[in-house]
């Protein structure tokens, strides 16, 4: 986007017109060509050609005249001016068609390469009194300009067409607003899933402007997304014109990942020199072997030289290429070893390889949750890599069972004033002694309690169980109680969805122990509201 605002709007009043000619050269050129015809009787038709704009009678009488197997959308000849067309029946149910194509046009002025981009739509229509087609032609052209570019040794700038409600008028104005991207151009005015493709005219004008080499090097890359976005790559050029050495040297595949993505995987290019070793801060070896290489292996390589710069370069080159995706993990693993990068590459392929590094650098977090010193050899880069991740997992999940338990353990001090029992009717509320006791008492009563395991340990909420005094191993119902105290859901058998309804006695129940946690929560019951506000 160029800044200088005064610069931008002096460009904008500044772009050529299309031209008459040039007009006329698109819709008879560019546009698809039709002989629009109708059956006046059996072996005559009354036919319009939009190459031409002519009338003619196609009649078996008149043998120059006549065509045999006329039908819809069949390919044929004009019989007046001999273009090749294709045929389209404007019969019952086909009073009216349209064709649409989008255009880019180009205009060189100066040393500046100005685009106009176009939708232009081709109508037809069948009625009136001369005919089936009427008293005039039946084909009308109409073009909207959706966006324009300037291209200029300053930068480019991009505008899009807008329509703003002028109140002094009384009517909807276009208006050009300027875009801070370069884009290709968007001609999707009718809905996302439009067509968006354009087709280019004129593009020999680029060779009049500063352009010059811009077409030929972007016609000659073999990068889809450079050939693909063209006018997106020209404004590219325009603001940085030495990325033509990029393109030429090799790495024109910074350019194309730029281009279709927005983003060059953190690598930095110097656009004030035209040499590309200075460009890429590459020295000749470097150059050679990231040549034609992609995005991920030059990123992967710029990052292992700036964490070890002593490195042997083709040893960085095949780090670069073999771990491109994770080449943090790579580094992370030498930060936590000290081991040099040949030795973490020699280890890793006698392991698993590709996919061995990630279980490494696990393992290392690991050791380091338990306080090993990963930098000695014996503990880093163990025999069977996966055997000693697989212990250590182990042991990191009894200590974590261990600490757990020790927390429920503490808290199960605490929750025995929770503890309740009503004799009358042999009922009983019992504090879990295990979290392992949570999990069993889900599976037998084939409910979602388990989940509730780590928060009953870390004290967000208590499990609590219901059991009868005449069984108390066996499972009864469940109680989920929060930290205020109050009775969030008790729960039976499959969630008593299983034809067992929560019987009344256990909903009395409830009730009884609410009134019993309020108390003991230091709540203040209805009734003592009710004397406080009297």
């Amino acid at each position: 986007m160029i800044k200088d605002e005064k610069l931008r709007n002096s460009l904008l009043e500044s772009f050529p017109d299309l031209g008459y000619r040039k007009q006329q050269k698109i819709e008879n050129e560019h546009m698809p060509q039709y002989v629009l015809y109708t059956q006046v009787k059996k072996g005559v038709f009354e036919c319009y050609c939009t190459r031409c704009r002519r009338f003619y009678t196609n009649d078996i009488v008149n043998g120059r005249h006549f065509i045999k197997g006329i039908a819809h959308k069949k390919e044929g000849t004009c019989l007046e001016c001999n273009s090749v067309v294709t045929y389209l029946a404007m019969g019952k149910g086909r009073k009216s068609m349209w064709h649409k194509e989008n255009f880019a046009v180009f205009i060189a002025k100066e040393e500046n390469l100005y685009i106009r981009c176009f939708t232009v739509y081709e109508r037809f229509s069948a009625n009136g009194s001369r005919g089936y087609f009427g008293d005039s032609a039946p084909l009308d052209f109409e073009w909207y300009e959706v966006q324009r570019y300037c291209l200029t040794p300053n930068g480019a700038q991009h505008w899009d067409a807008r329509f703003n409600f002028n109140s002094n008028e009384n009517r909807w104005c276009k208006k050009w607003h300027p875009l801070k991207s370069e884009n290709d151009p968007d001609f999707r005015t009718g809905g996302f899933y439009a067509n968006n493709s354009y087709v280019v005219i004129d593009r020999e004008e680029t060779e009049k402007t500063f352009l010059i080499y811009a077409d030929k090097c972007i016609s000659q890359s073999e990068y889809p997304a450079i050939k693909g976005n063209y006018i997106k790559c020209l404004c590219e050029f325009a603001a940085h014109p030495n990325i033509e050495y990029l393109i030429k040297s090799g790495f024109g595949y910074i350019v194309s990942q730029k281009l279709a993505e927005g983003t060059m995987d953190g690598i930095r290019i110097n656009y004030r020199s035209n040499d590309v070793k200075k460009m890429l801060k590459l020295n000749k070896a470097e150059m050679s072997l990231l040549k034609d290489r992609g995005c991920g292996v030059l990123s992967a390589y710029l990052t292992l030289r700036r964490f070890d710069p002593a490195t042997n370069e083709n040893l960085r080159f095949q780090a670069a290429c073999r771990y491109k995706y994770c080449i943090d993990t790579l580094i992370a693993i030498m930060n936590k070893t000290n081991l040099s990068l040949r030795k973490v590459l020699n280890y890793v392929e006698k392991q698993e390889g590709y996919y061995g590094i990630r279980d490494w650098n696990d393992y290392l977090d690991q050791c380091i949750k338990l306080k090993y010193d990963t930098t000695d050899t014996l503990i880093a880069k163990p025999k069977d890599l996966h055997k000693a991740h697989e212990r250590l997992t182990k042991i990191i999940k009894i200590k974590a069972d261990e600490i757990a338990q020790q927390e429920l353990e503490e808290r199960n001090q605490k929750l025995k004033k929770m503890e309740y029992v009503d004799e009358k009717r042999g009922l009983q509320v019992v504090v879990p002694q295990s979290l392992q006791e949570i999990i069993n008492e889900g599976k037998r009563l084939n409910h979602c309690v388990g989940g509730y395991v780590e928060r009953h340990a870390n004290g967000k909420l208590t499990i609590l169980f219901l059991r009868t005094i005449e069984k108390p191993d066996v499972p009864y119902y469940t109680m989920e109680v929060s930290t205020d105290g109050r009775i969030v859901q008790c729960r039976g058998y499959k969630n008593n969805r299983a034809n067992n309804p929560k019987p009344q006695e256990i909903s009395d129940f409830e009730k009884e122990y609410q009134q019993y946690l309020d108390v003991l929560f230091g709540k203040k019951t209805k009734k003592q509201r009710l004397k406080i506000s009297a």
